[in-house]
């Protein structure tokens, strides 16, 4: 199946019975952000178990672990650029993936996949612009230090006195503990 025919099915995906009833509890949950924290966990549990059985490659996995990111940090307020519309449509999409039931059971391998696959670029077809603007909004706003590295950049000398000398870093002793 070509990448058009996979957004056509996540298409006719969005506008079954099913998917709604997700969209209305995609919109309860944002009244209880807990509750949607913990349903989304559950999924990103099944993708874990899902990537170690094989089921599911990385490069299909990562579009999920954004959206993910994308709603928590949507949710907690710290990044408000990302519309309410496409916010819903991700919480019933994660919400779609997580039903032990939907049109093509999961338990089948790849074939179980498809119809979340399907909804899954569909979607990533609709908010991937927003998804960019959060991983840049993402990368921004991550503030990581590796201490080694910014050793290595300074090239700074770091001298640990013994734990009874009380000659700071840097001086030394001369003969007999006269300061030089």
């Amino acid at each position: 199946m070509k990448l058009p025919d996979y957004i056509k099915n996540g298409l006719k995906i969005s506008k079954t019975a099913l998917f709604r009833l997700l969209l209305i509890k995609a919109g309860s949950f944002l009244s209880n952000p807990l509750k949607l924290v913990s349903s989304i966990e559950n999924v990103a549990q099944r993708l874990i178990e899902a990537e170690s059985n094989g089921r599911i490659r990385e490069e299909v996995i990562k579009p999920f672990k954004d959206i993910y990111r994308l709603i928590i940090a949507s949710i907690k307020g710290e990044y408000r650029d990302f519309s309410r519309r496409n916010l819903l449509l991700s919480i019933a999409t994660l919400l779609y993936f997580a039903l032990p039931i939907d049109l093509i059971p999961d338990a089948l391998p790849v074939v179980g996949f498809l119809d979340d696959m399907s909804l899954l670029f569909w979607l990533m077809n609709i908010i991937q612009d927003e998804v960019n603007s959060f991983l840049e909004w993402e990368e921004l706003n991550t503030f990581f230090i590796d201490l080694d590295e910014l050793d290595d950049l300074f090239d700074w000398e770091t001298e640990t006195p013994a734990p009874n000398d009380p000659t700071p870093p840097g001086e030394s002793q001369g003969p007999k503990g006269k300061d030089v």
